[in-house]
């Protein structure tokens, strides 16, 4: 699916300040004091990458509330994974050409050219690593990851672990988390939590995933 338009959102990253508790004349209300901020990315690092081919693993947590239930970019479920995979993996190969990304239409090719060897990359579990406290891949996980990087060709995978949308029609957020993993060692290596904002999923989904990609890959 072709992101509905051809330049990307600009991001800031954004830190909280502490206040005290008090909120600076002209500033914020108490209740939009109260709101949390956004936090803090730190992008993937491309350069220990390049060359390489790394895995990228469909989708599999995709949360989406009643009053976004007419946006035909996250509703229904089984077509908002769909456009989700389609759309990271139009952004990873146009932004990051420098790193083989093994995206998940073809992860699934190989796992039908392998049957009994390799489980359907749809149910690994991978989304068990939206966990912040793993640091760890865990069992059987991170044999069926030891699998697919063997068969795939590729030591580390990429894993869009959550896609958590928010909101209503003209105020949307996406709040999605990332994770990069060594396959040999199970280490999980990079962890991302962005968001992005924006009128409708499609935008707001677009602002987040362009925060995992470091500035200077960026045009």
């Amino acid at each position: 699916m072709a992101m509905r338009r051809s330049a990307w959102l600009p991001f800031a990253l954004l830190t909280a300040i502490a206040c005290g508790g008090r909120t600076a004349p002209g500033g914020a209300s108490p209740a939009e004091a109260q709101e949390p901020a956004p936090p803090l990315v730190a992008p993937i690092a491309v350069p220990p990458l390049a060359g390489q081919k790394v895995a990228v693993l469909p989708i599999t947590h995709l949360l989406v509330p009643t009053a976004l239930a007419g946006d035909s970019v996250v509703s229904p479920r089984t077509r908002g994974l769909a456009r989700a995979d389609s759309a990271f993996g139009e952004f990873l190969t146009a932004r990051v050409p420098e790193v083989t990304w093994v995206l998940p239409d073809e992860l699934r090719r190989i796992a039908r050219r392998a049957p009994g060897m390799m489980g359907d990359p749809d149910k690994l579990g991978q989304a068990s690593l939206r966990n912040p406290n793993l640091q760890i891949v865990p069992d059987p996980l991170r044999s069926s990851l030891r699998t697919l990087a063997a068969l795939s060709d590729s030591r580390y995978v990429l894993v869009p672990a959550s896609a958590v949308f928010d909101g209503v029609p003209g105020t949307v957020r996406a709040d999605l988390v990332f994770v990069l993993a060594d396959t040999r060692t199970g280490s999980i290596l990079w962890r991302a939590t962005p968001r992005g904002e924006g009128p409708d999923a499609a935008t707001a989904y677009e602002a987040a995933i362009l925060q995992v990609v470091p500035p200077e890959a960026a045009p």
